[in-house]
């Protein structure tokens, strides 16, 4: 109508506000779409969903935003005249749209003031405003579908874990196993010979001697110090070092339980137990008992007689604990101190063997251990 004629030169002001909240719309819907296509996606670990969430996402805002335009947001000349009229024209251009109709005096001469004061408001006049919910809408579902295709993007790389994957095989809660530290003491019969094994006696152990582990944990340090009139001879697991922190790592214990350090207890529980073995001091043994070479209160400068520095014995290939100065020195007799030990000890050493071999609940490595102890006092 000829009417609206005056209205164009706002038109292109209000239609580029009525895009603006169409395409914000469309964005918000397009982006729910879309955030929905990428969780599908990520799911069910399809990758060639993203390029259809990408074309969905497409058509959805192109679709929307000429839906909202065309039905909600493309201005009319009775919104145009609305918006006009709140910059000060008291609704005169509203007035005017009701008696477009009209052709009486009155409407001619209201329309014709209208008219005239639509000349004092520019287009540029009218603010573009848009809705704070839209924006805040918008913005929302576009960080979202963001945040889904960077998360989507790290989880195919496997960067991160797929939430699938945990709900179908979730994880297994951790295991815990315990990890105990005992001391086992070897006594002596008096004779040279070995006595029993008892359960705690020798020694202890400093540091937590029962701890909680997951595999792979480390275990807090601890030593094994022996009483006195006691040695350290080594653990269960062939360990020399009287000082251990272990590294728990079961597989490996099970698959070499040789020394059965690992057991199961009736509840199924898994038990991984370190005995530090300490054997009795004989008087043989105790290095502050053995004899002083010569004299300890002769002068430092007196001559000494070549047989108390050779050990009395000529031959250099003999023995010198077999001259008459070792032979007979109080501290190598055994039996009534009056049976030079040597004499005695291979009788001992086949007395020791047999004990080991007739012990079932002696375990071989600790055999082995006490073999090396007598070897050394041969």
């Amino acid at each position: 109508m000829k009417e609206q004629k005056p209205f164009k030169k706002y038109y292109n002001r209000l239609a580029k506000e009525g895009i603006l909240k169409s395409l914000l719309f469309g964005i918000a819907l397009a982006c729910l779409v879309y955030c929905a296509l990428v969780l599908v996606m990520w799911f069910t670990e399809v990758d060639w969903l993203l390029w259809v969430a990408i074309a969905v996402f497409a058509v959805v805002l192109t679709g929307t935003t000429l839906l909202f335009y065309y039905t909600k947001y493309r201005p009319t000349a009775k919104a145009i005249a609305a918006r006009v009229d709140r910059l000060g024209l008291e609704e005169r251009l509203i007035t005017m749209m009701e008696l477009q109709n009209d052709d009486s005096f009155i409407a001619l001469r209201q329309r014709e003031d209208a008219l005239a004061s639509m000349q004092r408001v520019e287009p540029r006049q009218l603010k573009i405003v848009l809705p704070a919910f839209g924006i805040v809408f918008a913005s929302l579902l576009f960080l979202c579908g963001t945040s889904m295709t960077v998360v989507t993007a790290l989880a195919q790389n496997d960067i991160i874990d797929n939430p699938v994957d945990n709900i179908i095989d979730p994880p297994a809660p951790d295991v815990y196993y315990t990890v105990s530290y005992k001391v086992f003491g070897i006594t002596s019969d008096g004779n040279g010979g070995i006595g029993e094994g008892i359960d705690g006696m020798g020694g202890m152990i400093e540091g937590l001697e029962d701890q909680l582990l997951r595999d792979g944990d480390t275990a807090e340090q601890v030593t094994a110090v022996a009483d006195e009139e006691w040695a350290f001879i080594g653990w269960s697991d062939g360990y020399e070092d009287p000082v251990r922190e272990d590294v728990l790592d079961i597989d490996a214990l099970l698959a070499n339980n040789d020394s059965n350090t690992v057991t199961v207890n009736e509840d199924g529980e898994i038990i991984v137990t370190y005995y530090a073995y300490f054997m009795e001091l004989t008087p043989s043994d105790d290095p502050s008992d053995e004899p002083m070479e010569g004299d300890p209160d002769a002068p430092m400068d007196e001559p000494q007689d070549p047989s108390d520095s050779e050990g009395g014995n000529n031959d250099p290939n003999g023995d010198p604990s077999d001259d008459a100065g070792g032979r007979y020195d109080d501290a190598n007799q055994v039996i009534d101190d009056d049976q030079y030990y040597r004499d005695r000890y291979e009788e001992y050493y086949n007395q020791a063997m047999e004990i080991l071999a007739s012990g079932g609940e002696v375990p071989q490595y600790l055999k082995d251990i006490i073999e090396s102890y007598y070897g050394i006092i041969l």
